[in-house]
């Protein structure tokens, strides 16, 4: 409850702050165009910072959900290749009629999914029909899969923090107090003009 009573005291306050700036503003034409300008200013100050922050976060999220799609779809390749080579392994040793269809459909996969692969192992493997070699390579890159999304989840600065930290944040930073600043030197000059 307390909090409650506070949120009240400090609106009051924030009206009557607001209502005295207005009536030092109502004095003259300028003092009114003035504090019009700084309101406008304000409010769509902070409209464009909301829309622009959202915007960021959500292409931020856009992104990372593609990037993990792209990591799964990869994943799930390699999965099958995975199969395929366990299944020509099975195949081979039970004597299976279909070993040689299960291994052509296995060298394939394996072929295709490590057709970028730096080193020249796979020519190799095949050459030799290395199936255990084969499901080696493909088991370390479900690893590397793995150690790349753990990567990904490294902490970051991420909203407002973020944001504050940009360019765009600290040159709004510095226009509000600017603004706050000639405003404070407004009223004081108003007030003291007031006195006199």
């Amino acid at each position: 409850m307390g909090s409650i009573k506070e949120m009240t005291e400090t609106l009051t306050e924030g009206v009557s702050l607001a209502r005295s700036i207005a009536q030092k503003a109502a004095t003259r034409a300028w003092t009114r165009v003035l504090l019009m300008a700084l309101v406008g200013s304000l409010l769509m100050g902070s409209y464009c910072a909301y829309l622009t922050f959202s915007v960021v976060d959500y292409r931020k999220k856009a992104d990372d959900f593609f990037s993990e799609y792209q990591l799964l779809h990869k994943e799930n390749l390699d999965k099958r290749v995975l199969d395929y080579i366990e299944i020509c392994i099975d195949a081979q040793k039970s004597g299976d009629p279909n070993r040689d269809y299960y291994c052509n459909d296995a060298v394939t996969f394996y072929k295709d999914a490590l057709q970028d692969a730096p080193f020249g192992r796979v020519e190799e493997n095949i050459r030799r029909s290395a199936y255990g070699a084969m499901k080696v390579e493909m088991a370390e890159r479900l690893r590397m899969t793995a150690i790349e999304r753990t990567k990904r989840n490294t902490p970051k600065l991420e909203g407002t923090s973020e944001f504050l930290l940009s360019i765009k944040g600290v040159f709004l930073a510095c226009s509000l107090i600017s603004i706050a600043m000639f405003s404070t030197a407004l009223v004081t000059y108003k007030l003291a003009r007031s006195k006199q």
